[in-house]
């Protein structure tokens, strides 16, 4: 595969000489590596229906990495029942859908991250009916990813740990809390776009980028019958099922690649 090599912008569309520019110093000495790699968190919520509980993730929901800012309301990100402002554990980018600081950003790769926040059964529900396009200038470029299990996780918790804070079982001892992913930790796994793919400086062609999950169908917990709250009594733990709140999917997008950008003035 060629080292970024050649490089993309829109179809039928010839190159300004700013993005001739660009696409230079990204062949050439000026291109870096970003050390702060552009990142953008969503997430789909639930609802949770009467006893027996099914919680249900509904069709035709959209959530947008990178459709929010740093410091700003997350519902374009699918936080909409329980509201989020964006921190740095959200995303990195200071203008909805901008290249940070008029960087040019070459896509090399693209991973998604189950976060541990997500209840698990939900997760293997929702993975299948989602689907997910790279979407620029609105949509006038898009590009069907298919589905998150064709785009890794670069990274993520892995394996099982005593939970000391877990609930006793019956017969006494600790219970084991185990982690879900969908990658090798350490792995830096991601989805090649051998070609690149850039992501130009605002007032560029396609200078706005999203990345659009959408739930193509309804996705519903089993209806094993059995999911109903429980009183302790004698010889029987109590439990309470938790709240659609509380059940839902989280997501982290990373891109991978090549950023060029002005020189900063820190020595």
């Amino acid at each position: 595969m060629n080292d970024y090599a050649p490089y993309s912008y829109s179809p039928g569309q010839p190159a300004t000489p700013r993005q001739a520019a660009i696409m230079q110093a990204l062949g050439g000495q000026r291109r870096r590596t970003s050390f702060s790699p552009y990142f953008s968190r969503v997430k789909f919520e639930s609802t949770r229906s009467a006893t027996p509980f099914i919680y249900t993730v509904a069709a035709n929901l959209e959530s947008r990495a990178f459709g929010y800012q740093l410091g700003g309301d997350m519902a374009a990100g699918g936080y909409i029942v329980t509201t989020r402002t964006a921190t740095k554990c959200d995303t990195n980018i200071i203008t909805a859908g901008r290249t940070i600081g008029g960087q040019a950003v070459e896509i090399s790769g693209i991973s998604v991250q189950v976060l541990s926040s997500s209840a698990a059964e939900l997760v293997t529900v929702l993975w299948p009916e989602l689907s997910v396009v790279l979407s620029l200038n609105g949509g006038e470029n898009a590009f069907l990813l298919g589905t998150p299990a064709m785009l890794p996780g670069s990274s993520g918790l892995y394996g099982a740990a005593r939970n000391s804070i877990g609930e006793q079982a019956i017969a006494g001892g600790r219970p084991n809390e185990g982690y879900i992913t969908n990658g090798l930790p350490g792995l830096h796994n991601q989805a090649a776009i051998p070609e690149g793919l850039i992501w130009y400086p605002e007032g560029e062609q396609d200078s706005t980028l999203n990345i659009i999950f959408r739930s193509e169908r309804a996705a519903a917990t089993h209806n094993d019958g059995i999911k109903n709250d429980e009183a302790a009594a004698a010889g029987i733990r109590g439990y309470t099922f938790p709240t659609a709140a509380q059940a839902f999917v989280e997501i982290l997008v990373r891109l991978h690649g090549a950023v060029v950008g002005p020189r900063s003035r820190v020595a």
